[in-house]
């Protein structure tokens, strides 16, 4: 059972957009009909209600992936299928400018962020999203006329 989200599976649709900035899901919730606050313990705000007819959560995880572990973890727990995060990231390449969407298809990290580093120092397997999401993602992009970069 949870201990930082104090919510019912009732409480959580299946699909979750994260973000780690409470003000970006108050942005997001202003979309939402029939929007509820399910949780604000422990700072971690969760609101639910429904965009176009689709039963969505909105929750925040705070800044780093240990708590964004907790909050995915705890969002699993009460039924979440779909997670999805929207927020922004540091990057490195120079063709990347601000503002520019990136549909990231792999990350890793292998300064001890991978536990296989700490057998085999220097090397870390990547982890990817779904690759259903990940198309469904980029078709929407393409829909809309929004250009985007995917790496």
């Amino acid at each position: 059972m949870p201990i930082h989200i104090k919510a019912s599976r009732e409480d959580i649709a299946p699909n979750i957009i994260a973000a780690g900035d409470p003000a970006r899901v108050d942005l997001l919730a202003s979309l939402l009909s029939d929007a509820r606050t399910v949780n604000t313990h422990r700072g971690l705000k969760v609101i639910t209600g429904y965009y176009k007819n689709t039963r969505v959560t909105l929750a925040t995880h705070g800044i780093g992936a240990p708590s964004a572990a907790i909050v995915f973890e705890e969002l699993c727990q009460l039924g979440a299928k779909r997670i999805t995060r929207l927020g922004t990231t540091g990057g490195i390449r120079k063709d990347t400018k601000i503002g520019d969407v990136v549909v990231a298809t792999a990350a890793a990290y292998t300064q001890g962020g991978c536990s296989l580093g700490q057998y085999m120092p220097g090397v870390c397997g990547a982890t990817g999203p779904d690759p259903k999401l990940t198309y469904y993602i980029m078709q929407n992009l393409e829909e809309r006329g929004i250009p985007y970069k995917y790496g």
